[in-house]
This record gives structure tokens, C-alpha cells and sequence, in this order.
């Protein structure tokens, strides 16, 4: 979902992913903004059956909030 270069050799690299309840998505969202964090995609229904959010945490790594619709 995002264009971000391959990760180097000898690197590690993982996703986050927290499940919250549905409405869970939208609110933190809102907190996260209010904090003055970049929101990278936002709130979206996404066809397999999930909401999603996606944010970076200070390092750059992609970190996603989900609800299961």
C-alpha cells in the first residue's frame, strides 16, 4: 500500500497492526491528530473486511489501527 523503499539487506523490518473496536478507528484517529501525528491513510473501509487507519511512528515504520466490519 505504500512506496516506501525495499528494506536494505540485514535490516529487520515488521508491521504493527492494533485491533480495536469499529468505532475505535475514527477516535483515534482524531487523537492522533491532535497529538500532531501524520495520519499516512485515513480512516477507510477496506474491501477484505477491515477499517483501517495508517500512521509512522518516529522511526518511519508504518503502523496501522484496524476494526473488523
Amino acid at each position: 500500500m505504500f512506496s516506501d523503499a525495499p528494506t536494505p539487506a540485514g535490516a529487520l523490518s515488521l508491521q504493527l497492526a492494533f485491533r480495536v473496536a469499529p468505532a475505535g478507528v475514527d477516535q483515534w484517529a482524531e487523537a492522533l491528530r491532535e497529538k500532531g501525528v501524520a495520519i499516512e491513510m485515513e480512516p477507510t473501509d477496506q474491501s477484505w473486511g477491515h477499517r483501517t487507519l495508517f500512521f509512522r511512528d518516529p522511526d518511519g515504520n508504518v503502523l496501522e489501527i484496524y476494526a473488523d466490519i
